[in-house]
């Protein structure tokens, strides 16, 4: 019997700093992105089966059609990315920066959906919130064109300066709506969600996304990978009540309170 320990396929544990276009980088970056995949994938079905076709809350719910177009973006993201990994061809100039502009889309939908927070109270808060929407697409179109521009440099640097603040954004978005509701602030319907239900949600929610920053800290790729994907579940979640709050959020476009699609 041989005393050769046996070789591992897949280190489902693997650094970020693991030599690049090695094997065992491949290898764990290809199952941690495919662990992201299938989390955004979960979100797409339960928003268009459940929300979309079955409640038919989506049709009524713009923030939630954002973030079902962010999860959207994000498949697109996912796939360049396993596909550059299963070619061994990390850098591939094509493939990689159609994968960054997927995942540039991706964070610009889910943010925004989320940011509606900021605009709380304010008056115009309709027109303020589509000049942050339009502010947070043109920085991320800055970093695309940086990113292209510096690529064989830098690689995916200016991807990475957007791409890893997404998860404490909506960590930060979630605490405020907390905040908001605490105080009394943002009310939802009864008959949707009890008031205290809702704020002790938006806290856990806030919570749950701070567990997962520190996770990354480990620098392990399976930790950031399903942290990314834990972050479309935090938003799917979080616009589905944001949507619904009392005198908070309008759609962008149309009468105060009518659904867009409607």
């Amino acid at each position: 019997m041989s005393d050769e320990k046996p070789e591992l396929l897949i280190n489902f544990f693997g650094h970020t700093d693991l030599p690049d276009n090695s094997h065992e980088r491949a290898m764990s970056q290809l199952a941690s992105h495919i662990f992201l995949l299938t989390n955004v994938l979960v979100n797409v079905a339960y928003l268009i089966f459940v929300a979309g076709f079955g409640t038919g809350s989506l049709k009524k719910n713009f923030l939630q059609q954002l973030a079902l177009l962010g999860a959207l973006m994000q498949i697109g993201s996912c796939a360049n990315s396993i596909h550059r990994y299963n070619i061994g061809d990390e850098y591939n100039f094509a493939i990689g920066n159609a994968g960054a502009a997927f995942g540039f889309a991706s964070g610009v939908f889910q943010n925004i959906a989320i940011s509606t927070i900021w605009f709380h109270g304010s008056t115009n808060r309709k027109m303020k919130w589509i000049i942050f929407s339009i502010c947070w697409a043109l920085v991320s179109c800055l970093a695309m064109y940086l990113e292209l521009k510096n690529f064989e440099k830098s690689n995916f640097f200016w991807f990475r300066v957007i791409n890893e603040q997404n998860g404490p954004y909506t960590m930060l978005c979630c605490y405020f709506t907390y905040r908001g509701l605490k105080n009394k602030k943002i009310s939802i319907d009864p008959n949707i969600i009890s008031h205290s239900a809702v704020t002790n949600l938006f806290m856990v929610l806030a919570l749950f996304q701070l567990a997962w920053f520190l996770a990354n800290a480990t620098g392990q790729l399976i930790y950031i990978y399903i942290g990314g994907g834990m972050t479309f579940m935090t938003v799917t979640v979080a616009t589905h009540f944001m949507g619904n709050f009392n005198d908070y959020y309008d759609s962008p476009v149309g009468g105060e309170g009518q659904p867009l699609l409607g």
